[in-house]
């Protein structure tokens, strides 16, 4: 579910109560788009890449003052590289332009050091985007990796249409058979 939330200025992939959301600021989501809607597509599917791949968190963990200790700066990049590629295989499906999604991209990503930041630098995120770009226009399947014990049976269920639906046919039929073990009926 996609759903405005003020004065957050930025958007956020979270879950709760076991549903899937996309949080976004409208103010935020205005101010990068420039009057391009293929921007604030883009952030949307950055978003969903995050879903798909099994980084959301729950927004009770979110907004409490509890911090995984999994989760470190070089795992948060990583999460963010993931998301990135399956943003431009995405976005490359849907016939957007590498160029465009680049300079989306760079509107909003700093090219520095990385080292102490959960995001990537500019130049990483530009080659994951390009990664994903290509592997949509070369007719790839694209691969995720979604952490089993965060879904529940319907949600391996909808992975799986999803899978399908992009040529992914072993990983649809691998979620499929997982939703099946979860909830036979």
């Amino acid at each position: 579910m996609v759903q405005p939330y003020d004065n957050i200025n930025n958007a956020a992939a979270v879950t709760m109560q076991g549903r899937r959301y996309i949080f976004f600021d409208p103010d935020f989501m205005n101010s990068i788009s420039s009057g391009r809607y293929s921007s604030n597509l883009f952030i949307l599917a950055h978003k969903v890449g995050h879903h798909i791949n099994g980084h959301s968190q729950d927004i009770v963990v979110l907004l409490s003052d509890y911090t995984p200790t999994s989760n470190t700066l070089s795992e948060g990049r990583v999460e963010e590289l993931e998301a990135d590629e399956f943003t431009g295989f995405i976005m490359g499906k849907l016939g957007h332009s590498l160029s465009s999604m680049q300079n989306t991209r760079m509107g909003f990503a700093y090219n520095g050091n990385d080292t102490y930041s959960a995001n990537p630098s500019l130049s990483k995120r530009l080659d994951a985007v390009e990664i994903g770009y290509n592997k949509a226009n070369g007719n790839e399947a694209l691969s995720t990796k979604v952490s089993s014990s965060k879904q529940t049976a319907e949600e391996y269920f909808y992975n799986a249409y999803g899978k399908y639906n992009l040529g992914d046919y072993r990983g649809a039929i691998q979620d499929c058979s997982k939703a099946i073990e979860l909830n036979p009926d």
